[in-house]
């Protein structure tokens, strides 16, 4: 349960030897390269320093080493292996696969019923994938999808302006004149449109007052009256401005037949264009069982060619070397070695290091956790936050218990543990889950035990009380004061965590200027304050003040020790002893444990008030019980998306804060993430 111990590694091979090289660096797997292109981060800082303590970087010799080493960028003929034609020429391939991929699955059946969970990805080893992907040829079957796409798009778009133009006709229907045989003549103009409807009055008083002007009302619907028009090229101008008053709006039909002859045309041709769909759909169907697999298998293959081409952006080359310098974990630095001098079948020179916590890169490091299996699943909630320095400790094991106890508590019921464990433990063990799907399961089955254990000790079974250690909704101040005692031996186990660290690499001062001082300063007024509710002595309180003032004047003098000058050292150590009042508002957050248990429980309880109500028939009862299932389940979603969120605000804020700095990278292992094969 730890950091993954890494070791640097740097290597120099032929540019022939490269691609083969990379290729198994690829099914190997557990390799982190790291970016030659750019001034490592520890010889900025380093120069940066110098410069401000006033150094002479050419008579320091460890300045004047990573000097040498930073020359290495600099050399004449010395350039980046990237080539982003390439890179970009495989980024448009991809893309091309992936809309090909979602096409066909877009054609194959829906899965249906419970099986409809299952989001497991076929599992396939790297070997067999490129071996697969390098016999495919589907540079045919693409074209084709290509082109039963595009004859479905545009039966659709016909079918629609088919549609339109439909409804459109249907307002005509009433004209039983080829539209082809109505038309203007040398004296005579002939229209065809429609007008708003509160409009009609004025309209027709208009054109009536014209002695050649004829109009027919062919339909009315909810907001327009549709006309046919026909009138004397001598009223041209008076029935113009007629129809612009009136917002009139003209339409225009260029085929031949009646209104009913053409929507009955386009009715035939839409059914024909839907068999043409139904038909292409069909053929879809039938390439997606034949192929579908094969291009998913190529995708996968070409995202992982993308990563080869993408990592050549970290590598120096020169006309005939390539430089490479990257992190393996220190455990396979044997599988290293063996994949380079199998891959190379020219001369190479291979050097790796151990990575220790004191490494000037350190920071560069990647970093790559590994816990068992009750652990893991938290560790999402730690990468959230921030991904842990190489030289700190991994958070997730001591931040596990934690967290799952607050969550327990927030959630506060048996009934809804019961509820939890059991769906949890139904999905992981009846479903086909991608790892993903499986962690986030098994991270609320493990919460859910607390949650039980702490429904247990409340006396609560779907809001339901029964004899129990204490009741929150009965004893609410008893539990609000727990929550603030549990906050404070959480938070000084945050501090011993930040001791141990700091004397582990050496700095047992820090430790007590850092820690220590604050232990005095909480303790003792943790004494004080139990003195002045009653609980202990006043020799104990007196004890308690003496102490809380050395630990007030410890941070004072020492927790700004780094800064130069005495002014800035006491006016920061001040602004530190101010920071005690921040401890108030932490203690303070805690109580958010019993705030969330008792707002679940009186949900509950109103549930079931509720529910109690409407027994009085067998149809009540009935209608009760649904009340109960369905507002008891928005409660536990309820109480558990708060328990998540709050809990999880603890551990970050006040947790977290006393000891987590993070700030590390993730190591990134040299693959593509699987997308539609689970590549091993």
């Amino acid at each position: 349960m730890a950091i993954v111990k890494m070791s640097r590694f740097n290597l120099t091979i032929f540019e022939s030897d490269k691609d083969t090289l990379l290729r198994n660096l690829q099914a190997f797997g557990d390799v982190d390269f790291a970016n030659l292109n750019v001034s490592p981060t520890f010889i900025v800082e380093a120069e940066a320093e110098a410069h401000m303590s006033g150094v002479d970087i050419a008579e320091n010799e460890e300045l004047a080493a990573t000097r040498e080493e930073m020359e290495l960028y600099k050399l004449e003929g010395v350039n980046s292996d990237f080539q982003g034609e390439t890179l970009a020429s495989l980024q448009e391939y991809s893309r091309k696969i992936k809309w090909c991929v979602e096409t066909l699955e877009s054609a194959e059946p829906s899965a249906k019923g419970l099986s409809a969970f299952n989001n497991a990805l076929p599992e396939i080893s790297y070997e067999n994938l490129e071996a697969k992907a390098a016999e495919l040829d589907l540079a045919a079957v693409y074209a084709k999808v290509r082109n039963i796409k595009r004859d479905i798009q545009n039966f659709k778009e016909e079918n629609d302006l088919a549609r339109v133009e439909n409804r459109v006709l249907l307002t005509y229907q009433k004209l039983d004149v080829p539209f082809n045989k109505v038309g203007a003549t040398a004296n005579t103009e002939v229209l065809f449109g429609s007008y708003p409807k509160r409009w009609r009055e004025p309209f027709e008083s208009g054109l009536d007052k014209l002695e050649y002007t004829y109009y027919e009302v062919l339909s009315v619907d909810d907001k327009n009256v549709n006309v046919f028009m026909i009138y004397d090229r001598s009223e041209a101008e008076a029935v113009a401005e007629i129809l612009r008053v009136n917002a009139f709006t003209q339409e225009s039909f260029d085929f031949e037949g009646t209104a009913a002859e053409k929507i009955a045309d386009n009715k035939e041709r839409i059914k024909e264009r839907e068999r043409g769909l139904e038909e292409q759909n069909a053929e879809l169907t039938v390439l997606a069982d034949q192929y579908l697999d094969d291009f998913r298998i190529l995708y996968e293959s070409i995202e992982n060619n993308i990563v080869r081409q993408t990592a050549r952006e970290n590598f120096l080359k020169t006309e005939r070397t390539v430089m490479i310098e990257g992190y393996v974990p220190t455990e396979n630095e044997a599988d290293l070695a063996r994949i380079v001098e199998t891959s190379c079948q020219n001369t190479f020179n291979l050097s790796v290091e151990t990575v220790e916590r004191n490494d000037q890169r350190v920071i560069d490091v990647p970093v790559k956790l590994r816990n068992n299996g009750l652990v893991r699943p938290f560790e999402s909630v730690v990468s959230t936050y921030a991904v842990p320095r190489y030289d700190e400790l991994d958070p997730t094991p001591i931040m596990m218990p934690w967290y799952s106890f607050i969550f327990g508590m927030m959630m506060g019921d048996l009934g809804y543990g019961l509820v939890i464990l059991i769906l949890t433990t139904i999905g992981l063990k009846a479903f086909k889950l991608k790892e993903s799907t499986r962690g986030f399961l098994r991270f609320f089955q493990i919460l859910s035990i607390p949650t039980i254990i702490a429904g247990a000790c409340f006396g609560s079974f779907f809001a339901i009380s029964f004899p129990s250690l204490i009741d929150p909704t009965v004893e609410y101040m008893t539990f609000i004061i727990f929550s603030v005692a549990f906050g404070f031996v959480m938070m000084m186990l945050g501090l011993g965590v930040k001791a141990y660290m700091m004397i582990r690499d050496g700095n047992i001062l820090g430790a007590i200027y850092d820690v220590f001082f604050w232990y005095m300063i909480i303790g003792g007024a943790a004494l004080l304050l139990l003195k002045m509710m009653g609980v202990l002595s006043a020799t104990a309180g007196t004890i308690g003040m003496w102490v809380m003032i050395v630990g007030l004047i410890g941070v004072f003098l020492f927790s700004a020790r780094d800064e130069n000058g005495i002014l800035p050292r006491l006016g920061w150590g001040l602004y530190n002893v101010y920071g005690v009042s921040s401890w108030i508002g932490d203690f303070v957050s805690y109580t958010r444990i019993a705030a969330l248990v008792l707002s679940g429980a009186f949900i509950g309880y109103a549930v079931n008030l509720i529910a109690g109500t409407l027994m009085g028939s067998i149809v009540g009862f009935i209608i009760a019980i649904i009340v109960m299932v369905v507002f008891h389940a928005f409660n536990i979603f309820l109480s558990g998306l708060s328990g998540y969120v709050h809990t999880m605000r603890l551990a970050y804020v006040e947790y977290f804060g006393k000891f987590y700095e993070g700030g590390g990278r993730m190591f990134k292992r040299f693959r593509s993430p699987s997308v539609y094969m689970d590549v091993k």
